[in-house]
């Protein structure tokens, strides 16, 4: 059995530092004495012990974990006290992840999560390797797709700009600052904190000159959402930089990263489903992003689980009939009923008239308000013509189509468009739901449930009933749902 990098010891101890209490709320009582010195070198060695303690349990929970790689797959066995012995076949490794770290990479390490089709929602095993077993396991890997399907794709830099700049979130950018502003020092923040608020100070200034009566608070906001977006722009474009995908027989190889470096070994036959997104943007330029859901890729919320970063739609469909065959894309055949219509545009058509009525009643009652009552008015007529146009477009793409192996299905979410490619073997559960004017016109909501431990829902508006029920005794024939 080899035991990880001595480095993992280090990661082990950091769980630990809480410990440091101890001897700092000692140190700062000692103050108070007139022989401040002598008081606290009289209980160093309480200090000493807690130091001692806190490198000696993660020396023990190192030395207690241990692994084996062999060409059937890796044992491995872990735990203190309780001793648990396990094996992961290699037939049974849905994704093994290697992440090359910024600052592992001088000492040689490199952390290693493989997860497994076992069916639990957090069974991976996450072990900090010496690069030399890291590439002992992927080279076994790499054993198994000798055969079969060989192909390899690589995205222009322009389309991975152009992928970080629409999948970047102003919210995960805001957590990233605020984790920031946690973890640095008091003076670092105060000093940050005055050159936001002249920042601030200095923006209303030039905008006042432009639009008149512009608040500080609307200022901030836009200033730290703006931030916020770029910041989770760079941490993506560093993320996604380099990216490779191959395809050798039954496995894929994803390669990404700059300060991280991330090497993923997918076995094809263990996706879940392929997802084509766009936003309307992407929709109505005609590009697509293509996600895949399967057991352990991105299992992080903050990781996208990229297939295609972005691409023409016609270079897309192209890629995938190469790289997963399995997943072609195939035009709808049941299209939701025109009656239906309304259930599309129903929201939006509810919302642009009641911004224009709850505006008027806070600018009556609350003048000082007046200018902020406007510009969140307007930015919300705005949001929701374009929400209104998103579910226009939605209804005329909407759709179902049934294949030989594969369901195809094409929904919206919001002002974003997803079609589906999922196996039938892979489809857990469909229901149907009718609402009373559903029911007098005819038509059906379907909502799709795969096989994935995310349990991923795909919800599918105005399909008519009959059609409904033909899918489900056609799936039913096939499949047993």
């Amino acid at each position: 059995m080899t035991r990880q990098h001595p480095i993992k010891i280090l990661s082990l101890m950091y769980s630990g530092v809480w410990l440091l209490i101890i001897p700092l709320v000692r140190g700062i009582a000692s103050l108070d004495s007139p022989q401040a010195f002598t008081v606290w070198l009289a209980g160093v060695w309480l200090d000493l012990l807690v130091v001692a303690f806190i490198v000696g349990t993660a020396i023990v929970r190192w030395r207690c974990v241990s692994f084996d790689i062999c060409k059937d797959g890796i044992s491995f066995r872990r735990g203190v006290f309780i001793r648990h012995y396990g094996f992961i076949p290699t037939e049974s490794i849905s994704v093994a992840e290697g992440e090359k770290k910024f600052l592992l990479r001088p000492f040689g390490a490199v952390v290693v999560h493989i997860s497994s089709d076992s069916g639990k929602a957090n069974d991976v095993l996450t072990l900090t390797m010496r690069y030399r077993d890291y590439a002992r396991l992927f080279s076994e890997l790499a054993k198994k797709k000798r055969s079969g399907i060989k192909a390899s794709y690589r995205p222009k830099k322009l389309y991975l700009i152009l992928f970080s700049t629409i999948f970047s979130s102003a919210l995960s950018g805001v957590l990233f600052i605020s984790t920031f502003f946690i973890e640095s020092g008091k003076i670092l923040v105060d000093m940050l904190e005055g050159y936001f608020l002249t920042t601030v100070d200095e923006v209303s200034t030039h905008l006042d000159a432009v639009i008149d009566g512009i608040p500080k608070i609307v200022v901030a906001v836009v200033l730290i959402l703006l931030i916020g977006w770029v910041c989770s722009l760079v941490i993506n474009l560093l993320r996604y930089t380099k990216f490779r995908i191959e395809r050798v027989g039954r496995f894929v190889s994803v390669r990404s990263g700059f300060f991280t470096q991330s090497h993923c070994f997918i076995d094809a036959s263990k996706i879940f489903f392929a997802d084509m997104r766009q936003n309307l943007l992407m929709k109505l330029c005609g590009i697509i992003s293509v996600q895949v859901s399967c057991a352990g890729y991105s299992r992080r919320k903050s990781r996208i689980p990229v297939f295609i970063p972005i691409n023409k739609r016609e270079d897309v469909l192209s890629t995938m009939r190469i790289l997963l065959p399995s997943s072609e894309v195939s035009p709808p055949t049941i299209k939701p009923l025109p009656k239906s219509f309304f259930r599309y545009i129903f929201l939006p058509v509810f919302i642009i008239p009641s911004v224009v009525a709850v505006m008027f009643p806070i600018i009556h009652f609350f003048p000082l308000w007046k200018d902020v009552a406007v510009l969140l008015s307007v930015t919300a007529e705005v949001l929701s013509v374009i929400f209104l146009t998103a579910k226009i477009v939605a209804y005329f793409s909407t759709g179902i189509s049934v294949g030989g192996d594969t369901v195809c299905i094409r929904y919206s979410m919001g002002i974003n468009f997803r079609t589906v490619i999922i196996p039938k073997g892979n489809i857990a559960k469909i229901s149907l739901t009718q609402s009373i004017f559903a029911r007098r016109y005819g038509y059906c909501n379907m909502t799709f449930f795969s096989a994935s431990r995310l349990i991923s829902p795909h919800f599918v508006i105005g399909i008519p009933l009959a059609d409904a029920e033909k899918i489900l005794s056609a799936l039913d024939s096939n499949t047993g749902i």
